[in-house]
């Protein structure tokens, strides 16, 4: 008798627990995915935390924009499937200041946009860039998390922008209302 209680009891709590985070280091080839002119190479330099770090620029100035580089982060994260929100943190710095647009796609349509979007500053010194990303409650019959996608909206031909580690933490109703 005692079993047949705890048994469901450790599925439960199995189900409410947090999903770890994502973290993308940049030591596998071909993470991110990078579309409508955008290039990447493993950075020199190391975060202030000491982190790789991942260059990335575009053969264009930002007025010859056409599509806005892209990059797409592709990874497993069937724990976030059931989050209310995601929180995305990584550092930046770049050759130039500039924005960048942040928000989460659908692997199958990845101009599909599965929560808000945050535009972020970013410059020439190193910052902590964090922003959490709400689900987008009209988009039900897809999974939430898939794939988190960073628009360059500001890029200067052959000049660098440099991120750390990008990290995602799962947030549940609860955690997004404290």
């Amino acid at each position: 008798m005692k079993r047949s209680i705890f048994l469901p009891a450790i599925l439960l709590s199995t189900l409410l627990t947090a999903a770890e985070p994502l973290v993308w280091h940049f030591d596998r080839p071909g993470i991110p995915k990078l579309q409508n002119g955008a290039h990447a190479a493993p950075g020199t330099t190391r975060t202030p935390e000491g982190g790789r770090t991942l260059q990335i620029w575009a053969d264009y100035d930002t007025e010859e924009l056409k599509s806005a580089p892209v990059l797409l982060f592709p990874g497993a994260a069937n724990g976030f499937s059931q989050a209310a929100a995601v929180k995305v943190s990584f550092f930046c710095r770049a050759e130039f200041p500039g924005k960048l647009k942040l928000h989460i796609t659908a692997r199958t349509n990845t101009s599909r946009s599965l929560s808000e979007s945050a535009t972020l500053n970013f410059s020439t010194n190193w910052q902590k860039l964090s922003v959490i990303l709400k689900r987008n409650e009209n988009l039900t019959e897809e999974p939430f998390f898939q794939l988190p996608r960073i628009q360059l909206l500001t890029v200067k031909r052959g000049r660098k922008i440099e991120i750390g580690p990008m990290e995602l933490v799962p947030l549940s109703a609860g955690e997004l209302a404290q």
